[in-house]
């Protein structure tokens, strides 16, 4: 504490010292309207916990009139009274704690203790009551809040009303005589006035190069502390460290007892750290998975396409109608049922064949003409832009593709058993723990194997310009919307009691509800891969400039497929006639040669 503001709080002493009443009821009041205020301004529960720090409890104190009091009933209250260390389990988080100490020089390390141990939310307001006569007192009274970071903290005398409180940032103590129950909680991050913040990140401090390559948890940070008036340095750790816990070590240390003030590296802290250290991401911790994108129809699944299934088998079912009708009534039709409306084949004239002859096929031509000319529009609707197979989205969808899906983690890590089918999709891989490099994918790019990581990782991976398929104007990858392997609660580490983490938390969901953090991420992969992004652009472009052209080879590859299978069946039944008829030739020159003989 500076010499300036321990002047100041001894001033504020001596004007306390000739006080001889043991509390004012105007306090009371004033207090009890700043509970009720807070209970209704609060969205949510609202709890209060009253702590007595004395070693007479039957003494009756300000806080004892404040806790009875009958303007209180609808706010619910939990009172404690402790004249040693205490320990105790908080649920649920109270909202507002008031707290009363009949000596904070008596009291000092139990109060402190009970602020350090007990994990206590950072958006948790404290109402401090006092009554100090002594000269000293108050230095243990502002001190004990300021060491452990209960910034959000206001002084309120018991004697006669007047409220104080300390702007930490400022190492200012300001008190006033009078002010309004909505004016009593300042912010203290409302201005950083200039003070510098250490952030610490695996990545490339993008700062010293290009704003634009800075990730949307770098933007977000950055963002909120320049809004505030903050500035920041972006410390890079290397991530090739011999343990987790050593690197995180140096993600969280600046020096062997100073903190990083924020890390912008996502984690799951482990069972049994402290909770005011971090803070919850409103994003969650997805482990998704990335698989292959639908691949392009083939030919004969264009063939198909135009139609549902149950239009063909009508369709095959009339066919064979036919078939029968000509087989088993052949008097009765002169003319071919299918030849004659499908490609206008007549062995005789329409109008000299019979009535019933003439409305059969009439109709049969009629209901022809509009499946052929339906069935001519889509195909070449499909070969001009051939469409492709739906993508997947969950895990019936791998495994009715037949899609194997590497991981770096053993079934045993997710509790599978042996022979259920997600033992049998994710196949383990002991090398895939690093997303970022992805050059094997490029070289062996099998449309029957995804890969597993988190979110972000994949999203990053699945953008790189090498795994862009130019075909379909995508990447190669897509990520599974409706099936993840895990999600879990993310937290950022933010230093011991950080008092930017309501102000962060509240940035970061209103960031998230514009859009910003998408673009933010979507812009750095553009700017991060650079004249590979602009090559992919361009060579894009110039695939849909060749797209405009008439119908190439490619595009008429069904019209290919016809004429082959068409051609190749005339060759096979030329072949067969003039084998047959050689045959006969043969057998005709064998009996006659047997008879001459």
């Amino acid at each position: 504490m500076t010499p300036i503001l321990i002047t100041s709080l001894l001033a504020l002493n001596a004007l306390l010292v000739a006080c001889k009443v043991q509390y004012s009821t105007e306090v009371v009041t004033y207090v009890e309207s700043l509970i009720l205020h807070m209970a209704e301004q609060r969205s949510g529960a609202f709890n209060c916990w009253f702590l007595t720090f004395s070693s007479d409890p039957t003494q009756e104190t300000a806080l004892d009139a404040i806790a009875t009091s009958q303007s209180l009933d609808m706010v619910p209250r939990k009172l404690l009274h402790t004249a040693g260390n205490l320990h105790v389990a908080i649920h649920p988080d109270p909202s507002l704690m008031v707290v009363y100490c009949e000596s904070y020089k008596k009291f000092y390390y139990n109060l402190q203790y009970f602020l350090a141990v007990n994990e206590f939310l950072v958006s948790m307001k404290v109402i401090a009551l006092h009554d100090t006569s002594v000269g000293d007192e108050m230095i243990y009274f502002v001190n004990a809040f300021y060491t452990t970071h209960y910034y959000n903290t206001v002084h309120i005398s018991v004697n006669t009303l007047m409220v104080s409180y300390f702007l930490a940032y400022r190492q200012q103590y300001k008190t006033l005589q009078s002010v309004t129950v909505d004016g009593v909680f300042v912010d203290q991050t409302a201005d950083l006035t200039g003070i510098t913040l250490r952030i610490s990140t695996l990545h490339y401090p993008s700062h010293t190069r290009d704003d634009l390559l800075r990730d949307s948890n770098t933007e977000w940070v950055v963002n909120t502390i320049k809004s505030v008036h903050g500035g920041y340095i972006l410390a890079t750790i290397d991530a090739n460290r011999s343990s987790i816990t050593t690197l995180q070590n140096t993600l969280y240390y600046f020096t062997e007892d100073i903190f990083y003030d924020f890390c912008l590296i996502r984690t799951v802290p482990l069972e049994g750290q402290f909770r005011p250290f971090y803070l919850q991401s409103s994003l969650p911790y997805t482990m998704a998975v990335a698989a292959p994108k639908g691949h392009r129809l083939t030919a004969l699944e264009i063939f198909l396409l135009p139609f549902e299934l149950e239009v063909w088998c009508t369709l095959i079912a009339l066919l064979g109608m036919c078939c029968a009708v000509m087989m088993f009534c052949p008097i009765h039709f002169e003319n071919d049922l299918i030849l004659h409306p499908l490609c206008g084949f007549e062995k005789k004239c329409l109008d000299k064949v019979p009535r019933m002859e003439q409305f059969v096929l009439i109709s049969l031509i009629m209901f022809f003409f509009l499946l052929t000319n339906a069935f001519e529009a889509k195909i070449i609707a499909l070969m001009t832009s051939i469409p492709s197979t739906p993508d997947p989205r969950t895990l019936e969808d791998l495994i009715r593709q037949n899609i194997t899906i590497q991981h770096a983690a053993t079934a045993d890590d997710f509790f599978w058993e042996s022979e259920s089918l997600e033992a049998q999709i994710f196949t383990y891989d002991p090398n895939d723990r690093q997303f970022q490099n992805r050059s094997e994918i490029r070289r062996n790019f099998n449309r029957k194997r995804g890969f597993s990581g988190v979110l972000g990782e994949i999203k990053y991976a699945i953008n790189n310009p090498d795994e862009y398929d130019f075909e379909s104007d995508q990447s190669r990858f897509v990520i599974l919307d409706q099936f993840a392997l895990g999600i879990r609660i993310a937290f950022h580490f933010s230093g011991y009691r950080n008092p930017l983490v309501p102000r962060l938390e509240r940035t970061h969901r209103a960031f998230f509800e514009a859009g910003l953090l998408d673009f933010w991420d979507r812009r750095k992969i553009q700017y991060s891969f650079g004249v590979m992004h602009l090559n992919r652009v361009s060579a894009s472009l110039q695939q849909k400039i060749a797209n405009r052209r008439d119908l190439g080879m490619l595009e008429l590859e069904l019209a290919w497929y016809v004429l082959a299978i068409g051609s190749g069946l005339a060759g096979l039944v030329f072949a067969l006639e003039h084998g047959m008829i050689l045959v006969l030739t043969l057998k005709k020159t064998a009996l006659h040669s047997k008879r001459r003989g």
